[in-house]
This record gives structure tokens, C-alpha cells and sequence, in this order.
């Protein structure tokens, strides 16, 4: 069942210690899906404690990319982790 409003729910995930590092010595990769649009983004990591600076990335290009003003509500889903964001711009 998908949602009405874009951004309302995004699923994301990290994925890494990657065996063999990317251009640039990524060694993860953290993806966001946005459930209303479909939208996808993959954003490459070099450590994990960038998960923050690459959430706050994706906030400014989703809005941007997706038309919206505000983001009311934003589940942020990935392995064991369930987190609500309460965003008002």
C-alpha cells in the first residue's frame, strides 16, 4: 500500500563495508526511495558516521527534485533502525 504525498514515506538503507572500494575509496552506499514517486537516490559513503550529512543532502534534493515546500512526516526505514523526522521548512 503506497502513501498520498510525496515524501511522506522514504525507505533507505546502507549497504557496506564494501570488499573492494569504489572510485574515490567509497567503501558504502546508502540508497533513499521515496514510496509516492518512486524516486530513488544512491549516495556513496566513504565512512558511516556520513549518514547524517548524506540524510541532510537528500532532504535538499528530494524537495528540490519533487516540488515540496515542506515534508509534513519522513519514515526513515533501513535494517533493524524504524525512525520518525518531524520536518517543517
Amino acid at each position: 500500500m503506497g502513501v498520498a504525498h510525496k515524501l511522506q514515506l522514504v525507505l533507505t538503507d546502507i549497504c557496506g563495508p564494501l570488499q573492494t572500494p569504489s572510485f574515490g575509496n567509497y567503501v558504502y552506499f546508502m540508497t533513499f526511495i521515496d514510496d509516492s514517486s518512486k524516486h530513488a537516490w544512491i549516495y556513496p559513503l566513504k565512512v558511516k558516521f556520513e549518514v547524517l550529512i548524506c540524510f541532510t543532502s537528500f532532504l535538499v534534493m528530494a524537495k528540490i527534485c519533487l516540488h515540496v515546500k515542506w515534508v509534513p512526516s519522513i519514515l526513515i526505514k533501513g535494517g533493524n533502525t524504524c525512525i520518525w523526522f518531524l520536518m517543517h521548512f
